[in-house]
């Protein structure tokens, strides 16, 4: 059975100056956590993982790690580290894993490493529960957006201002030559707010 590590994808790209940035709020063993993660998308959808040549430089690990790693799949799961959450990271990881085999396969990067002509009926319903299981994932809930409660300006009040605010002649021209707002200047002045 194959392996899967995080120390795959930082092999070949990343420095150890670099993962000093990702020192989690909540200590936990991110390697032991990958591992799980990883085991648990292998097994899940083994049958169409079994289609493809497993191990070896070329091969289905390798190729999606090196995919991830090319395309910044992971920054969503290193958040989770930075924050602390094993639960969230194994969560994006997985999603990395899945989203990375879909796109290479639709890409046909994989024919190459194809082991079988064709995919039997098991590998076939196992893409397509990968195929759900990122939909579902991009349709999450979004997060509710305040309502923008529109502001109402005392038309008084605003012609107060621009009378201060303002230069004379463009309070002039603004409220004194304008017959919309003249009746608003003549209130605003008998009420000796100017």
């Amino acid at each position: 059975m194959s392996t899967f590590s995080l120390s795959s994808f930082f092999a070949n790209g990343t420095d150890e100056a670099s993962l000093a940035d990702f020192r989690p709020a909540q200590e936990f063993d991110v390697n032991a956590v990958t591992a799980r993660a990883a085991e648990t998308v292998r097994n899940t959808y083994r049958n169409i993982f079994s289609c493809f040549e497993l191990e070896g430089p070329e091969a289905l690990w390798e190729t999606i790690s090196l995919y991830i790693r090319r395309k910044n799949l992971l920054t969503a799961a290193m958040e989770a580290v930075k924050r602390g959450d094993p639960s969230a990271y194994a969560w994006e990881l997985q999603q990395a894993l899945k989203r990375a085999f879909v796109e290479l396969m639709k890409r046909g990067a994989l024919d190459r490493i194809k082991i079988v002509d064709e995919f039997p009926e098991e590998a076939e319903s196992d893409m397509v529960a990968i195929q759900r299981s990122l939909q579902v994932a991009e349709v999450a809930p979004e997060k509710p957006v305040a309502a923008v409660v529109p502001v109402v300006v005392d038309p008084i009040e605003e012609c107060v201002s621009d009378f201060h605010k303002l230069g004379s002649s463009q309070f002039r021209t603004k409220w004194m030559a304008s017959t919309k707002n003249r009746s608003i200047f003549e209130r605003a002045t008998a009420e000796g707010r100017l």
